[in-house]
C-alpha cells in the first residue's frame, strides 16, 4: 500500500474531483494498492507530523487490487467508510511530509516535504513506481498519466519558414519536436530538442513532412 499522489492547492484546475462533496476545494491524497491481493488497512493512519504519525484513522476498509482509494486532507475529520473521506489536517503548498502507518506504528509509505505548485499534484509515475514527478495533470482515482500534452498548437508558413508554437505550463521540461509525412507514419523524425515553446524551420528541409508530434520530457 503507498501514497501514489498528493494535490495540495486548486484554484482553477478543471476537473470533475476539483470540488469535494461539501463544495470546496480541498487537498487530497491518493493511496494504492500496488499489489495483487485486496488490502484492508483499518488501523491505519495517515499524518502529516513525524511526531504524531497516528493524527488520522483511516476507517475499516479494503482496497482492490491496483486500485485506488481518495481521501480528502481537509480539516473536517469524517471516518465514516460509506461517505467521503476526510482527515484532521490540510497539507500545506509550501511542502510538508506525508505519513502512511500502520497499526502497530510502522511507516509504510513517506513523501518527504516538497513544495506542490497550484493546480499540480505530486505524482508517482508510473503508478506505485519510485518515480516522483510534479504534474500538470493530476487524476485522483485514476492512473497517473503525467503531464498534460501542449494545447493550442500554432503552424504558421511564410517566407519558407515553419513556425510551430504552442502553451504548456510544466515546469522543468524540455520538448522534443518530430515530424513525419503522415499522421500515420510508423517513423517520425526527431528535429528539434529544446525547452522553449516555440520552433522555426526552413521548409525546404522539412520536405514533405508536413505533420508534427510534440513530446514533453521533465529535467531531473
Amino acid at each position: 500500500m503507498l501514497i501514489n499522489e498528493v494535490m495540495s492547492s486548486i484554484d482553477s484546475w478543471d476537473h470533475p474531483m476539483a470540488e469535494d462533496d461539501l463544495g470546496t476545494f480541498s487537498d487530497w491524497i491518493e493511496l494504492y494498492n500496488n499489489g495483487d491481493q485486496p488490502q484492508n488497512i483499518y488501523g491505519c493512519y495517515l499524518s502529516d507530523n513525524e511526531a504524531h504519525t497516528g493524527r488520522w484513522l483511516i476507517p475499516n476498509l479494503s482496497i482492490a487490487p491496483h486500485s485506488f482509494l481518495l481521501v480528502r486532507a481537509s480539516n473536517h475529520n469524517r471516518q465514516q467508510y460509506n461517505q467521503t473521506l476526510h482527515t484532521n489536517f490540510a497539507i500545506s503548498s509550501a511542502g510538508e511530509p506525508i505519513y502512511l502507518v500502520a497499526p502497530d506504528g510502522t511507516v509504510l509509505d513517506f513523501v518527504a516535504e516538497q513544495a506542490i505548485p497550484t493546480d499540480h499534484s505530486l505524482a508517482r509515475i508510473p503508478d506505485g513506481s519510485d518515480n516522483w514527478v510534479i504534474s500538470n495533470n493530476p487524476s485522483p482515482i485514476a492512473p497517473n498519466l503525467g503531464i498534460m500534452p501542449p494545447q493550442d498548437v500554432q503552424i504558421v508558413h511564410e517566407e519558407g519558414v515553419l513556425r510551430l508554437s504552442w502553451q504548456a505550463e510544466i515546469p522543468n521540461a524540455r520538448y522534443q519536436v518530430y515530424a513525419a509525412d503522415s499522421p500515420q507514419a510508423e517513423i517520425w523524425q526527431l528535429i528539434l530538442s529544446t525547452s522553449e515553446s516555440y520552433a522555426e524551420f526552413d521548409t525546404a528541409e522539412l520536405g514533405d513532412r508536413q505533420f508534427f508530434m510534440i513530446r514533453v520530457l521533465l529535467d531531473d
